[in-house]
């Protein structure tokens, strides 16, 4: 009974992505601004990010970014 379940609902998924239901956003890893490497976090197209701590395990620094559409600007701190 449950492989029953199981076996229409993946087919049901299939049938869906043929249709184009289902469509599969782009993942992009977000690099380090300061050493280029990177960092330990991805972000999707539909992501937004705003003063988000990105921080590089490489260079061992945070650094406050925002992130729209696959598009990150670096947030510069004033000094004291």
């Amino acid at each position: 009974m449950v492989s029953k379940m199981v076996s229409t609902q993946n087919s049901k998924r299939k049938l869906n992505l043929l249709k184009g239901k289902y469509t599969m956003k782009k993942v992009e890893w977000i690099i380090c601004p300061v050493c280029g490497n990177k960092t330990r976090d991805r972000i999707r197209e539909d992501t937004v990010l705003k003063n988000y701590p990105l921080y590089c395990p490489k260079c061992k620094r945070e650094t406050l970014i925002n992130a729209k559409e696959l598009h990150i600007t670096v947030i510069k701190e004033p000094d004291a």
